[in-house]
C-alpha cells in the first residue's frame, strides 16, 4: 500500500487526504494545532480554536467549482454540510433576460453559504472518517527524507517531526497554506532548487468583517450578487455574505494606508456603517440580526504563483507535491481560494492514479495539472487588482491612473453590461464562480461588443452605496 503524509489539517490538506484515501493510500495527516473539530460541527465556530489559520475566522466564499467538485468526488461531503446548517444558493434569480432573447439556460451555479470554521469541521470529520486515513495533531514537520544521491531527482522517503521521529512515506503533500516549507525542506537535504521563479502582485487590501445572526428565517432582502451582495465602490469594497445556521457576515475592504478608513475596527462605528449602506441596512439593524462576533482585521494576501508547483521539469524531488494555498495563492476578495484547493486536491489525485510511479513523468504531470487550474485565475487576479489599485489610489491619494492599455472593456464596464446582456452575465457568472469559459461563449472581441452595444445609451451607474466621503464621515460621526 503506498502510504502518502499530508502537513497540513486545512481544508487543501482534508481535501487531499480524502482524495489520496479513496485512491486507496495510507494517509497520515501532520497537523499543528492541537485540538480538533467538535463532535457537532455547528458549534465549530465557536468551540475550535485555530490559531494557526488566522483566516479561519473572516468571511468565506464557496463557489460553484468547489461545489461541482465535491458533488463529483466527495457527495457524502456536501450532505454533511447540509445537515451541519449551510445553504445553497444559486444566481439563476439574477440571471437578465431580454425580450426577442432566448433566456440563459445554465444561469443555475450551485454555491454554499457557510462559515469557514464549520465547513472545516464537516471536511476534517469526512476525511478522518475514511479508512486508511488517520491524523496526528499538534505535531509539527521539520523536514523531509530524500532518498538517491546527489543533488537531482531524489526521491521523497519520509518527513521527520519536531522531537526528531521519522514517518515513513512514498508521497509528501505540502499542504501548509501561504507559509508552506516544502522548498525550504528540499533545500536542506540538498535537492537542486528549480530555475523557476515564484510569480507575485500584491493585492493591498485590510480587510475588517463582522459576522450576525438573524433573528427570523429570511434573508430580508434579495442577494444582487446570487451568493452574495454588495459592490466595489469608489476607493473600498464592502459585501454581505449568507452563511450557515441564519449568520452572516458584512466586511469591507480597503487600501491598507487608507487612514480615513481605518475606524472601520471599532465595533460602533462599523455598525453604522452597515446601518447606513442601502444593501445591508436591512441585514444588520439590532431588529433584524444581533453580532456574535468582534470586528476582525486581517491584511489580505497577496497573489502569488509557485514556480516549483506549476512549472514542468522543477520536480527535482519526486513525490513531493503542494496543494493549495502551497502552489497558488490569489487575493481573497474574490473568494476563490477554497474551491481551487478542493479542485487541486482532486486533480492531483487524478494525476496519481493515471501515473502511479513517482518520476519525472508524474511530477511533470502534477506541475501542468496545477499550471492548469492555478494560471488563469492568477492572471485574472493580478490583472483585475492592478485596474482596482489605480482606481482606489485615483480616489485616496489622488495618484494619476496609469494609461489604460487598449484591448478590452474594464472591469466596471462588463458588469454594468451583465446587468443587460444574458451573454455577458454568464462571462461574469462563470468568473465569479471560479469557472473557465464556456465553449460556447462569446470571444474577447464579441464580448467586447457585447459590452459596447449594452453600454451604448447610458454610462456605467456608478456602485450603489455611500461613496468614500460619505462612508468616512459616518465613520466619524459614530466615534
Amino acid at each position: 500500500m503506498t502510504t502518502a503524509v499530508v502537513v497540513g489539517g486545512g481544508i487543501a490538506g482534508c481535501a487531499a487526504a480524502l482524495a489520496l484515501g479513496d485512491l486507496g493510500y495510507s494517509v497520515t495527516v501532520v497537523e499543528l494545532d492541537p485540538g480538533g473539530p467538535p463532535a457537532d460541527p455547528a458549534s465549530a465556530w465557536r468551540a475550535w480554536t485555530r490559531p494557526h489559520v488566522p483566516q479561519s475566522g473572516h468571511a468565506h466564499a464557496f463557489t460553484t467549482l468547489g461545489v461541482r467538485t465535491l458533488a463529483e468526488h466527495a457527495p457524502q461531503v456536501l450532505d454533511a454540510l447540509h445537515a451541519a446548517g449551510a445553504e445553497r444558493l444559486a444566481l439563476d434569480h439574477i440571471a437578465p433576460r431580454r425580450a426577442g432573447e432566448v433566456a440563459w439556460e445554465d444561469a443555475e451555479f450551485p454555491v454554499l453559504a457557510c462559515r469557514r470554521p464549520v465547513f472545516e469541521a464537516v471536511l476534517h470529520q469526512e476525511a478522518a472518517g475514511r479508512p486508511g486515513v488517520s491524523f496526528r495533531l499538534g505535531e509539527a514537520v521539520e523536514g523531509i527524507r530524500l532518498a538517491g544521491d546527489g543533488t537531482a531527482h531524489r526521491r521523497v522517503s519520509g518527513v521527520r517531526l519536531r522531537g526528531g521521529e521519522v514517518l515513513p512515506a512514498d508521497l509528501v503533500v505540502d499542504a501548509g497554506g501561504r507559509g508552506a516549507s516544502s522548498g525550504r525542506w528540499a533545500a536542506a537535504e540538498g535537492a537542486e532548487p528549480g530555475p523557476a521563479p515564484d510569480e507575485t502582485a500584491r493585492s493591498r487590501i485590510s480587510g475588517y468583517v463582522r459576522f450576525y445572526r438573524l433573528h427570523g428565517a429570511h434573508r430580508p432582502t434579495p442577494l444582487n450578487r446570487g451568493n452574495a451582495t454588495g459592490a466595489v465602490r469608489d476607493g473600498y469594497a464592502a459585501f454581505l455574505h449568507p452563511a450557515d445556521n441564519g449568520t452572516f457576515s458584512v466586511s469591507y475592504g480597503v487600501l491598507p494606508d487608507d487612514r480615513s478608513l481605518r475606524a472601520l475596527r471599532g465595533e460602533a462605528a462599523f455598525q453604522a456603517a452597515a446601518e447606513a449602506d442601502p444593501l445591508f441596512e436591512k441585514w444588520a439593524v439590532p431588529s433584524a440580526a444581533e453580532p456574535i462576533s468582534t470586528v476582525r482585521v486581517m491584511a489580505f494576501a497577496d497573489n502569488v504563483l509557485r514556480g516549483a508547483a506549476v512549472t514542468p521539469g522543477q520536480h527535482h524531488v519526486h513525490g513531493l507535491f503542494r496543494v493549495g494555498d502551497a502552489a497558488c495563492v490569489t487575493n481573497p476578495l474574490y473568494g476563490r481560494g477554497v474551491s481551487l484547493a478542493l479542485a487541486h486536491a482532486f486533480r492531483l489525485a487524478g494525476v496519481l492514479r493515471r501515473y502511479p510511479e513517482a518520476g519525472d513523468e508524474q511530477s511533470a504531470q502534477a506541475a501542468t495539472a496545477a499550471d492548469t487550474l492555478f494560471r488563469p485565475w492568477y492572471d485574472h487576479a493580478v490583472r483585475t487588482d492592478a485596474e482596482r489599485l489605480a482606481w482606489w489610489n485615483e480616489t485616496v491619494h489622488g495618484l494619476p491612473s496609469p494609461a489604460r492599455e487598449p484591448g478590452g472593456p474594464t472591469t466596471s464596464e462588463i458588469g454594468a453590461a451583465a446587468a443587460r446582456d444574458p451573454e455577458v452575465f454568464a462571462h461574469v457568472a462563470r468568473t465569479q464562480m471560479t469557472l473557465p469559459p464556456d465553449s460556447a461563449a462569446p470571444g474577447p472581441r464579441e464580448l467586447a461588443d457585447r459590452v459596447a452595444r449594452a453600454c451604448a445609451d447610458t454610462a456605467p451607474a456608478p456602485p450603489p452605496g455611500p461613496a468614500r466621503e460619505q462612508l468616512h464621515k459616518i465613520l466619524q460621526a459614530a466615534r
